[in-house]
């Protein structure tokens, strides 16, 4: 039994460690990349800038939005070193920026009164409805001019919740069966001095 757990013990220790050593190669990649981007030229920092946010506008679906915002940061980029430098930021990217923009105007739409509620229509037969619970659509135009200012607030802000990772958190390896933790007593064994008091 003792084997067995000097064995489990050994094994958690190599185990924490190489978790360790992999969060801390994660934090020095993007401090390194946050330190490239510090010692880049303002020219690099410019077509850097252009070239990743085109590349990540490509992967987006919305052809009408992703354009005209797209091009309103390359613009910005162009004429803003430091708005251009936050572009490269390793967190930061357009996918990330189009979910802050439709998250901000979902609230804008909610705070400007055009949420409705309607009924699902049942298939087949769209004159009839069908039980169930209700579904919020949302409608109305949001202004251009908030889309774009809400794009470069993606970009200058540092705390955005669309930027937030989930933290990595340690999981301990199991137990082997049969082992137990140092000081710690199973159910089995108090029952077994619970009986054995009570004759």
């Amino acid at each position: 039994m003792e084997k067995k757990n000097d064995e489990y013990e050994a094994k958690e220790a190599l185990h924490r460690k190489e978790w360790e050593e992999k969060q801390a190669q994660k934090k020095a990649d993007e401090q390194a990349k946050l330190d490239a981007i510090r010692s880049l030229s303002d020219e690099d920092v410019i077509s850097q800038s252009l070239r990743r946010v085109s590349e990540d506008t490509d992967r987006i679906t919305r052809r009408n939005m992703k354009e005209c915002v797209s091009e309103y940061v390359q613009t910005l980029s162009l004429s803003d070193l430091n708005f251009a430098r936050n572009t490269l930021y390793p967190k930061k990217n357009m996918r990330n920026c189009f979910r802050f923009i439709i998250r901000k105007a979902r609230e804008y739409l909610e705070t400007e009164g055009s949420l409705d509620a309607e009924e699902p229509l049942e298939a087949g037969n769209p004159g009839s409805r069908r039980p169930g619970p209700q579904i919020r659509t949302l409608y109305g135009d949001v202004p251009d001019d908030l889309c774009y200012a809400w794009a470069e607030e993606y970009f200058r802000s540092s705390d955005i919740k669309e930027d937030q990772e989930k933290e990595d958190v340690y999981v301990p390896l199991p137990r082997p069966a049969g082992s137990r933790q140092p000081g710690r007593k199973t159910s089995a064994g108090k029952k077994t001095s619970e009986v054995s008091e009570n004759p």
